[in-house]
């Protein structure tokens, strides 16, 4: 018999629930049968997980059945599949998820075609609980044949729900490291990226379905101590640090998740640092952290930490326990940690307990916009800067507006003054105009907010924070319009000079979204945030039959609105249809993920 194309790997731990399912999905593939190796791996289940395998092992004839130890996570019986595996593909499939019919004919063809050495298929979400972590997304806003794994957002996503060639594992040693839950797959996947000659990318539809689950069970959903998110974070540092064929620019984009990222060393030595680790252990995780990050900290990557991320690191490169263990018992108590001016090196700064100032500290100032108002050919906008931990206001702060496309800026009149009042830190009140003739060049203006201290200098969009009564709604300049004033889809003020775009989409700015339904006795009551004030009624429609009845809508604030509806009208798919005013196009906006 032939070798088969794809061998599916199924590590499983407890999953009497969803396995069948699971493995039902492989059986349904349209992928010949003889084509398709199975192995499952079951990890030392302790339900009836087992008793299930035996049974389906009987009935597939594809299948290999193996039963191990409980080793603690998915690397080792995924490993022991892999020294069992004769696919010259291999494709890893959780014990809860499921795959669509045409997934691995979908995923191998590719591969033939493109050469690639792994293939990214568009994962979805199914089931009734929280995955823990979100779905990737970033990697997938389009199909993408044998392209570069970092241009084309590739390395973004490192989880192994993928199809790897098979010789390359193989010829490059490549399995996954062993002795933690959670994140054993990221250096498994890092290595498979960077020996394989290109990758492709499936976003035309999803191919793999990964489940949610409420039971607390699944690996996502565990909370991870010191040690074991140092272990992980290390695997990724050392396999980057031992691969000299990367340019540094590659180096720090790969870094980043590893390092500064959320999970990262930041968090290693951020606030769990302290908690249930003794202080030899926290010795030796200090020095082990600081030989693998020295030579890697380069001014690139640090400049892509925020504030918290350049001090923790900081000091971990230093070896400054001390300090380390003081920063941590701080962020407990909160997340600002005490930043100052250095007029030495002119820049922002952090006094550790023990040791030299960390200078060069990047922040992202924090504004709250409070008004955003047009009059004749102004453009007024009023707010607090302020930057948490810092108790000094900056030097000389600016409103700019820059040209989306272009670049080219122009300044608005900034009078500041120091805040009194609801900013505890040091701060600024601004109070901005720019007349919209300075704004001379057709096209989209944004606006930031620009502050300095010495020599750093930063800034921060508008409208990232906005006052709960602020009115977002569209303004529109001239008769005729020659400018609209309005607010994008992530909230952000800017100003559209011509227009370039059509009048109602502007004007509706932050588009209004489903956020929450809740049952309420007999009713369910839809709550809906994002700019309402241009909607004029709003019908509910079936969407198998396509009839639709108007519902009250009550508008609580410009951004929060409401509606009521009896629970037993919302049985089967509905949808809501807003009508906006001046705006040929409804908005629709799907109830089926929130009413079953």
């Amino acid at each position: 018999m032939n070798s088969p194309d794809v061998t599916v790997i199924v590590p499983v731990y407890n999953c009497e629930k969803y396995i069948e399912e699971s493995l039902r999905s492989v059986v349904a593939q349209t992928l010949d049968s003889n084509r398709i190796e199975l192995i499952v791996v079951n990890d030392g289940s302790t339900d009836s997980s087992l008793t299930i395998l035996s049974e389906l092992d009987k009935e597939i004839d594809n299948m290999t059945l193996l039963s191990i130890e409980n080793s603690g996570s998915a690397a080792f019986p995924r490993n022991t599949a892999l020294d069992r595996a004769t696919g010259r593909y291999v494709f890893f499939l959780d014990a809860d998820d499921k795959l669509e019919p045409d997934t691995l004919e979908r995923v191998v063809t590719v591969a033939d075609q493109s050469e690639s050495g792994v293939v990214l298929c568009k994962l979805g979400l199914y089931g009734d609980g929280d995955r823990g972590t979100p779905v990737p997304t970033r990697a997938f806003k389009r199909s993408q044949f044998g392209v570069d794994f970092i241009d084309s957002k590739a390395y973004t996503t490192l989880g192994p729900m993928k199809l790897f060639r098979r010789k390359i594992l193989e010829n490059n040693h490549i399995r996954f490291p062993l002795g933690y839950l959670i994140g054993e797959d990221q250096p498994f996947v890092l290595a498979s990226y960077l020996n394989s000659p290109n990758v492709s990318i499936l976003s035309d539809k999803i191919y793999y379905w990964l489940r949610a689950r409420n039971d607390g069970t699944n690996a996502t959903s565990q909370k991870q101590n010191a040690l074991d998110s140092l272990a992980k974070n290390l695997n990724v540092i050392d396999l980057l640090g031992n691969y000299p064929q990367l340019t540094e620019e590659r180096r720090n984009l790969l870094l980043e998740r590893s390092t500064i990222g959320k999970y990262g060393l930041r968090s290693t030595f951020g606030a769990m640092f302290t908690d249930g680790t003794s202080r030899i252990e926290r010795r030796e995780m200090v020095n082990s952290a600081s030989r693998g990050l020295k030579p890697l900290w380069t001014d690139g990557l640090r400049k892509r930490a925020d504030a918290q991320g350049q001090i923790l690191l900081d000091l971990v490169v230093r070896g400054d326990v001390a300090s380390l263990e003081h920063v941590s018992r701080e962020l407990h108590e909160s997340t600002d940690l005490p930043l100052d001016f250095d007029p030495e090196s002119a820049s922002l700064c952090y006094k550790p307990l023990d040791g030299s100032l960390v200078t060069n500290i990047r922040v992202k100032p924090q504004f709250q916009l409070t008004k955003a108002e047009g009059e004749r050919d102004l453009v007024c906008v009023a707010g607090q800067m302020f930057v948490p931990g810092l108790d000094r206001a900056a030097d000389e702060t600016l409103v700019v507006w820059r040209h989306r496309e272009k670049g080219v800026e122009r300044i608005g009149d900034s009078p500041i003054a120091r805040s009194v009042g609801s900013v505890s830190s040091g701060g600024s009140a601004v109070l901005s105009t720019v007349d919209l003739k300075s704004l001379n060049i057709s096209g989209e203006w944004d606006s930031f907010v620009e502050a300095r201290w010495g020599g750093s200098t930063f800034r921060t969009r508008i409208g990232t924070s906005l006052n709960p009564s602020l009115d977002t709604g569209g303004q529109l300049f001239g008769d005729p319009t020659y400018g609209v004033m309005y607010f994008t889809k992530f909230g952000n003020l800017s100003v559209d000079m011509g227009p370039t775009r059509p009048i109602p989409e502007l004007a509706l700015g932050v588009k209004p979204k489903i956020v929450s339904v809740m049952d309420v006795g007999r009713l369910s009551v839809i709550a809906i945030s994002g700019e309402n004030r241009n909607i004029e009624s709003v019908n509910i429609r079936s969407s198998k039959t396509g009839k639709s009845r108007p519902v009250e809508f009550q508008k609580f604030t410009p951004r929060v609105a409401g509606i009521a509806i009896p629970k037993s009208k919302l049985k089967g798919g509905f949808e809501l249809v807003l009508k906006i005013e001046r705006s040929a196009a409804d908005l629709v906006l799907d109830l089926s993920d929130w009413v079953g």
